[in-house]
């Protein structure tokens, strides 16, 4: 919540090539068998009709290559690396399949049965397959297929050129229109995967965002109960001194009713039996005060000399 376009896309991006890179890896080991496989038939195959000791030299230094990129590749699957280094283990990856096509462009130099001429399609037959199983492999991350793509395709067109006549100069073309459709297929998967894991990658930030904001309905609706416990405190609050003002006025409104007094000294029983004078029971069930002072007949009956005086 909050974040702006371009966080998100940076985000985002992050993201993509984290599973790009990791799903990479995920096939490699697959793929690095599969190498294996046809170094092998490559062996069995040309042990007649090429040097053994340059043939041995090649499959000795393309299974070392192999195991190279296998150990690499358990590291990154038993380290579940952090997708800050994940551009790290993308340059790792590409030098592998770079070293590699040029262990298998090695053949058209080194290995190439010049005096076998039914020997000398079964290279391509034999890497030109692997190429297309390197982009099938490899769709997710380009800079890993392409290299291969080119340089195992492209030694071979110039093999074929440089062994020249008709047929061969064909082979050569027909080598080049198979790069172009290779990289054109793994161009296609590729975005095609792209699009899967940022498809995947918005519905997880959706799903980021949606417990986001659950979390925050949650705080707001424990705030909402407290406001109600503070306002329920209040209201109790509010009723007992209401009470306790309705028990004040029934004691001020005690004045207002029966009270006993005597007849002659005006003296007033309380609810205990006690009798008290008027001037303190008033005052002591009310607020009001006394000032004494004298009233003209009162004034006239007990001091009537001073009263005439007057």
């Amino acid at each position: 919540m909050g974040k702006s376009v371009s966080e998100e896309l940076v985000k985002t991006d992050q993201k993509v090539r984290y599973a790009q890179i990791k799903l990479l890896y995920q096939q490699t080991g697959t793929g690095l068998i599969g190498v294996l496989m046809v170094v092998l038939t490559a062996c069995v195959v040309f042990w007649q009709v090429v040097p053994q000791w340059k043939l041995s030299l090649w499959a000795g230094m393309s299974v070392l290559l192999t195991v190279a990129r296998g150990y690499i590749n358990h590291l990154f699957r038993s380290k579940a690396p952090l997708a800050e280094d994940i551009n790290r283990w993308a340059n790792l990856h590409v030098i592998g399949v770079t070293l590699s096509a040029v262990m298998w462009a090695v053949p058209f130099l080194f290995l190439w049965p010049v005096e076998h001429s039914v020997y000398q399609l079964v290279w391509p037959i034999l890497i030109l397959p692997l190429s297309a199983a390197v982009v099938s492999t490899y769709h997710t991350w380009t800079p890993s297929y392409a290299p291969f793509v080119v340089i195992t395709a492209v030694s071979l067109s110039v093999r074929f050129f440089i062994d020249g006549g008709f047929l061969f100069n064909v082979l050569g073309l027909i080598a080049l229109f198979f790069v172009a459709v290779l990289l054109r297929a793994g161009k296609v998967m590729h975005k095609a995967s792209v699009r899967s894991f940022e498809f995947g990658i918005h519905n997880e930030l959706l799903n980021e965002d949606l417990r986001e904001i659950l979390l925050i309905r949650e705080q707001l609706n424990a705030q909402l109960k407290q406001e109600i416990i503070e306002r329920t405190q209040t209201e109790k609050q509010k009723e007992k001194l209401i009470s306790e003002l309705q028990v004040v006025l029934k004691e001020i409104t005690t004045l207002k009713g029966i009270i006993p007094i005597c007849l002659h000294c005006k003296g007033i029983r309380d609810d205990k039996g006690y009798w008290t004078k008027l001037e303190k029971y008033i005052t002591e069930h009310s607020s009001a005060e006394f000032s004494h002072g004298i009233c003209p007949d009162c004034a006239k009956k007990l001091y009537p000399d001073e009263y005439e005086e007057l």
